[in-house]
């Protein structure tokens, strides 16, 4: 293919990259004697690699902006005496940003000067009604002057009532990068790719995307769990930057900025060291499907949750797990009173300190649900307590004790996740839930111990039973965590 010539005009002279859709060429536009990039589709008998091709044309001819890759033309010709069906392109003399990941770390002052620059490039796609729905570092080209240039709308849509799904049912989208209402096919917008510039800027900031593994695993935690923060990874990370991906990586689409133009602004703020990340409220559905809405002047300073109101739940947790302690040692058990209540109070400090940051959770907000190392720890000392139990003081088989050792830490923390969502309508915040399951966590395996010599299944649901309602009842007396 090198040295021919498509549609009479372009001549192909350098294979630049090659993938699914087709080959990137460096060509010559000999009408106009310029450098051009050339996109030749790999089958172009298929319609929908077609189909795509057009609509990235249409989608990038559609915008003018300097952080865009400008499109010059599309057609189709012979290659090779085939029929062959290409898109023509400014030739950007650089390397996509997945390239200067390979070399490590990156400053925090080229992260924010960079995320500012592709800000402007989204905010142009959706004030032209499109969103690019695959926002990722190989799609981000860096020159050698240090410009960012956003490319490959192949996947984009037009904003404004539009489905993350083909007609065939299949999401689009690379995995790493996908908003959760793009992964359910929910209708996207300019908050999808929002979301996919929080996936960015978390990968530039700690050299890892927010999560990694098999692309099912992926989509999964995408739309289950809340990413470590990026200040966890690289604490030298300014706090406001910390915060603005994280309200960027929110799951819920209306509580992320409004705009791309904002997240700008915000990144700028976030770069110069201020404290206070300026994000203005969600906007409301009218808003949000209107691409050219001024959300510039909508702006306001993040609240921070009441920590004292934290700690002072963190304290009643420890104190109502002491207590209860306490109460079952001597019911079930027939324990002297002193050494009940001695026990209870190793009980509450233990709690107390494995729950000890709960107080300087203020930074996230109280829709993101936390998996904390004390449940964690509960979860993996409840595992190895009760298969000592099983293995030297139980009459069931020795490979009833193996299988809890092998899965009782995971699947009592896949039940203390359910049980922590179902407690947030009772909790102020997911934090406080999660301190509740923990809470419920080890008076439910206690209350189980003690009935133990019974059969197994009425010491299930005996701790069972008393973790459910040990959770309900803490969340129940934690306070309300106001807002300032």
């Amino acid at each position: 293919m090198q040295g021919s010539v498509l549609a009479g005009r372009y001549r192909l002279e350098e294979l630049l990259g090659a993938g699914g859709m087709g080959q990137v060429w460096r060509g010559t536009d000999q009408r106009l004697h310029r450098q051009v990039a050339v996109k030749v589709l790999a089958r172009p008998g298929d319609r929908v690699l077609t189909t795509r091709l057009l609509a990235e044309a249409r989608a990038a001819a559609a915008l003018s902006d300097p952080h865009v890759v400008a499109v010059h033309d599309v057609g189709e010709g012979q290659l090779g005496g085939l029929p062959s069906v290409f898109l023509v392109m400014e030739l950007v003399d650089g390397r996509p940003l997945s390239e200067v990941l390979h070399e490590g770390p990156l400053p925090v002052d080229d992260v924010v000067r960079w995320g500012e620059q592709i800000c402007q490039a989204l905010e142009a796609a959706h004030r032209a009604g499109v969103v690019h729905r695959d926002v990722k570092p190989s799609n981000v080209l860096i020159t050698g002057t240090g410009r960012m240039k956003l490319c490959d709308f192949g996947i984009a849509r037009r904003a404004v009532a539009t489905q993350g799904l083909t007609a065939t049912g299949a999401a689009i989208g690379t995995p790493g990068y996908m908003a959760p209402e793009q992964i359910r096919g929910d209708t996207v917008g300019p908050a999808t790719d929002l979301y996919a510039l929080g996936c960015l800027l978390y990968e530039l900031l700690t050299g890892l995307p927010p999560f990694t593994g098999e692309a099912l695993s992926v989509l999964s935690r995408h739309l289950e769990r809340t990413p470590i923060s990026v200040r966890e990874r690289r604490p030298e990370v300014p706090v406001a930057l910390d915060r603005l991906v994280g309200q960027l990586l929110a799951k819920d689409p209306g509580q992320r900025p409004v705009s791309a133009a904002v997240v700008g602004d915000a990144l700028l703020d976030a770069g110069r060291g201020r404290v206070a990340t300026r994000i203005p409220p969600p906007a409301t559905r009218d808003e949000a499907a209107d691409p050219l809405a001024d959300t510039r002047t909508a702006i306001r300073v993040r609240p921070e949750v009441d920590k004292r109101a934290l700690k002072w739940g963190r304290g009643r947790a420890s104190l109502l797990l002491g207590a209860l302690f306490a109460t079952d040692l001597l019911v079930l058990a027939g324990m002297a009173p002193l050494w009940a209540a001695l026990l209870g109070l190793v009980a509450t400090g233990l709690v107390s300190l494995l729950y000890d940051d709960g107080a300087s959770l203020a930074s996230r907000s109280p829709e993101q649900m936390r998996e904390s190392g004390g449940t964690i720890l509960l979860s993996l000392a409840a595992t190895v307590i009760l298969t000592a139990v099983l293995l030297f003081w139980s009459p069931a088989p020795w490979w009833v004790a193996l299988l809890t050792a092998m899965g009782g830490c995971p699947l009592l923390m896949a039940c203390a996740s359910g049980v922590a969502r179902l407690l947030t309508r009772l909790a102020s915040t997911a934090q406080q839930a999660d301190m509740a399951t923990g809470v419920g966590l080890a008076n439910g395996t206690l209350a189980a111990l003690l009935v133990s010599q019974e059969r197994v299944l009425v010491a299930s649901a005996m701790g069972v039973g008393t973790w459910l309602a040990t959770a309900a009842l803490t969340a129940v007396l934690m306070p309300t965590v106001r807002r300032a």
